[in-house]
């Protein structure tokens, strides 16, 4: 028999546990390279066993339409809370009309005219100057239409007439 020396069942042993590591790294790869296989071929697999049903013109739009709005309220909702958004522009404000007619005075109305005491004359249904006369109730009171608002402007008060005793009339407008 041969004799082995101390130095040739090191190295000996150094070899069996090199071919061993390899034969482990060498499994290790296998076994990831078929998992990734199964998982990269899956597709492939589910393709063949399902039966896949057309999908008709009108589906598709109806589904493309209900995802554009879908995609639209997020994309404002994302927006909205994003820091470097641009603030929302104040709504416009709504012309503040007037409680009572505050133009120029009326001091008449002749002939379906109403005048003005800057000299203006403007017929019914005529604007001039922002202001419109809408009607007349004359002599009482004039209709005006001025700063987006209407108008009841009274020229006269009316008083109503007042029956004191029997057939005695007694009219209270010249008292």
């Amino acid at each position: 028999m041969s004799e082995t020396t101390g130095a040739d069942r090191s190295a000996s042993g150094t070899r069996v546990a090199i071919g061993l590591a390899v034969l482990a790294v060498a499994l290790f790869v296998v076994i990831v390279l078929g998992w990734w296989a199964w998982w990269a071929t899956a597709p492939m697999r589910m393709a063949k066993m399902e039966v896949v049903e057309p999908i008709s013109e009108k589906d598709v739009l109806a589904r493309r339409s209900a995802f554009g709005q879908q995609l639209a309220s997020a994309g404002g909702r994302l927006v909205e809370r994003s820091p470097f958004a641009p603030p929302k522009p104040p709504e416009p404000e709504k012309p503040k009309i007037p409680p009572r007619y505050a133009g120029p005075a009326v001091v008449g109305v002749a002939g379906g005219q109403v005048f003005f005491a800057d000299g203006k004359r403007i017929a019914v249904g005529v604007e001039r100057d922002g202001i419109k006369v809408l009607s007349l109730d004359a002599p009482w009171s004039v209709r005006l239409g001025w700063s987006g608002g209407e108008y009841d402007v009274t020229l006269l008060e009316r008083r109503p007439v007042r029956f004191d005793e029997a057939g005695r009339v007694r009219d209270t407008l010249f008292r």
